[in-house]
Parts: structure tokens; C-alpha cells; sequence
């Protein structure tokens, strides 16, 4: 009974040795003006980082965002989906750098009022100290500001934003992790019989 006690004990244990990295990075400020062509956020500071490693601040965020998708015309007054695609989204600071891209659609919302969040999933990598580390993640982002004519054009403030970037491998790993103890388990009682 011990032993299988000890190795129910090993199977969690492995699993949870193999947890990614993950960084939060808290920015505000910074201006986002766009239209139906897609958004671009420059001068936005990063205030926080959460996670391994020494950053050093002052750090900016900056993005752009693919153009936006059918149906058209846009009308930013209302839910919008803009494209993933090339173009940059970054993180710049004393020590680090994220250079990455958004992955799948960008989600624009209007909250009411002068309210509007854009969120996504993006990808690239993260420039460490001890080297370079690819990571995926997803950021949301609040703005004030005001919709142009028609809902054409956009032009606001970053109230709030937060990005938060994780290693990929950790699930690779627990699962083979759990497997491998599995195998030596069966492999163990064959050997007994």
C-alpha cells in the first residue's frame, strides 16, 4: 500500500514540477486611433510586471492590429472583429523585449458610454536575461474615447490593459511526466509476476 501511495504521490507531483513561467505585464496610458484598416496603441506604459526574472521599467506597449473583417462597413459604435496577422506587438524595456503578433481575430467591444475593449491572443518572444523564451498569451484592453462619424474612425486613451505571457511547454510536460510514471508502474508489476 505504501508504495502505491508513493507513486499516486509521484504522478501529482510531476505534473505540477512542470508549471510555465508566466508574466503579467499591467500597462496604461498611451493613445489608440484607428479604423476599418485595423487599431495601433503606441505610447502605452507598462506600470507592473508580474512573473520570474528582473525587468527593469520604464516599459512601453505598442500593437497594431490586422484590418477589419466582414461585414462591412465597419461601424466601430458596434462589436468588430479585426484580423490576426504580421504586424508587430510589443513590449520594450531595460532588460527585455516581447516581439510578437496577434494569433486570432482581435475582439473589439463597445462597454457603453465612451467604453470600448479590444482583447486577443497573441504570440512571439520574450528576450530574458538568461536568453530568449517562446511564449503565448492573451491581453485585454480598456479605452476611453470617442467614435467618429459613421463609426468610421476611432480615437482614444488606454484606461487599463493587461497582458499576460506563459511558456507553451507545460502541458507536453506534465502529460508525459504522468505517462513515464504510468509505464514504470505497469513495467513494475509485469517484472513481479
Amino acid at each position: 500500500m505504501k508504495r502505491f501511495v508513493l507513486l499516486a504521490l509521484l504522478a501529482l507531483a510531476l505534473p505540477l514540477s512542470a508549471f510555465a513561467n508566466t508574466w503579467d505585464f499591467t500597462n496604461i496610458n498611451g493613445a489608440l486611433a484607428g479604423n476599418a484598416l485595423g487599431m495601433s496603441l503606441v505610447g502605452s506604459n507598462v506600470i507592473n510586471i508580474d512573473g520570474p526574472g528582473l525587468f527593469a521599467c520604464p516599459c512601453t506597449e505598442s500593437f497594431t492590429t490586422g484590418p477589419g473583417l466582414p461585414p462591412f462597413p465597419i461601424n466601430l459604435n458596434l462589436p468588430t472583429v479585426f484580423a490576426a496577422g504580421i504586424l508587430p506587438f510589443t513590449i520594450v524595456g531595460g532588460n527585455f523585449i516581447f516581439d510578437g503578433v496577434f494569433t486570432s481575430p482581435v475582439i473589439w467591444t463597445p462597454e457603453g458610454g465612451d467604453i470600448y475593449q479590444l482583447s486577443g491572443y497573441v504570440s512571439g518572444t520574450l528576450a530574458l536575461p538568461g536568453g530568449i523564451q517562446k511564449v503565448n498569451g492573451f491581453t485585454s484592453q480598456l479605452y476611453f474615447g470617442t467614435v467618429g462619424p459613421n463609426g468610421y474612425t476611432f480615437s482614444g486613451t488606454l484606461g487599463s490593459g493587461d497582458t499576460i505571457l506563459s511558456t507553451p511547454e507545460p502541458g507536453t510536460l506534465g502529460l508525459l511526466g504522468t505517462g513515464l510514471v504510468g509505464l514504470a508502474g505497469i513495467v513494475r508489476k509485469k517484472l513481479k509476476t
